[in-house]
Parts: structure tokens; C-alpha cells; sequence
């Protein structure tokens, strides 16, 4: 991957981090959210409710999402996901970096959900996927240290 050098500097520096939780993916009435996250507790992993102009997803632990009273009507839900932080705060001017991680595991047929939160990228990858994922970015990562 022939990368600016600026780039490279910052994928080297990155460090991968998971937190060995399960997670999941649901379509959700915007109105049911707050309920599954008041049973989020810091416990849980990560949680990120997103809305758009014609759904509301809420990405939660599978754990969490089991507990709720939510999880026995039929909505639709995601297979399970692992998460992979890359875990460096980013510059809002950085630009490709999110798109080189996700061309290495695009390239190796590795879906994902990506989710951004105010300085840091997350990768979220079927746990199938997980170690085959986590050996490509580290690569990655070694490919410019």
C-alpha cells in the first residue's frame, strides 16, 4: 500500500485494543433506545445509537441487549461482532486513515461496521473474523514501525 509518509508515522504508532466482548447490531424504535442503554453499565463494552432518515441502530453488547425486556420482541439483529480500537487519538485533518486499515481487511474479505467516536476509529469485525483481522492489522502496523 504505497501511503503518504505522515500516514504511515501515525499507523505505526497505533496500538490495538479489544475488550473481549460480544456485540450486536439492532434495528430498534428510536423511542426504545434509552431503554437499553439505562442497562448499559461501563461493565458492558461499548454502546452507539445511530439515527438515520430511516432507522435507528443501536450497537450494544449482546449481554446487555439479553437483559433487556426489548430483546424478546422480533427486531432484527446483527451476527456478533468483536471490537478493534485503533487505539490512537487522531487529528481532525488526518485524511486516509481510516480507509487504509479497512482496505487490508476488505482485501482479505472481512466485513465490518466502522464507528468513529471523537478521536478514535472502531472496527467492528464478525468474530469469526477476529484473530484473521487482528493479524492483518497488526501487520499492518509492523509493515511501518
Amino acid at each position: 500500500m504505497n501511503l503518504p509518509l505522515p500516514l504511515t508515522q501515525i499507523i505505526a504508532q497505533t496500538h490495538l485494543f479489544t475488550d473481549a466482548v460480544d456485540y450486536i447490531m439492532v434495528r430498534i424504535p428510536a423511542e426504545s433506545a434509552a431503554q437499553v442503554l439505562a442497562a448499559w453499565g461501563t461493565e458492558a463494552g461499548m454502546a452507539a445509537l445511530v439515527r438515520d432518515k430511516d432507522e435507528t441502530s443501536l450497537l450494544v453488547a449482546q449481554s446487555v441487549w439479553e437483559h433487556s425486556p426489548l430483546a424478546r420482541k422480533a427486531w432484527p439483529v446483527s451476527p456478533i461482532y468483536r471490537l478493534i480500537t485503533l487505539d490512537t487519538p487522531l487529528d481532525f485533518s488526518v485524511v486516509g486513515y481510516l480507509a487504509a486499515w479497512t482496505a487490508v481487511l476488505a482485501e482479505a474479505g472481512i466485513s465490518i461496521l466502522a464507528l468513529s467516536t471523537f478521536s478514535r476509529d472502531h472496527l467492528f469485525v464478525p468474530a469469526g473474523d477476529f484473530d484473521r483481522a487482528w493479524a492483518l492489522l497488526t501487520d499492518l502496523i509492523q509493515s511501518y514501525a
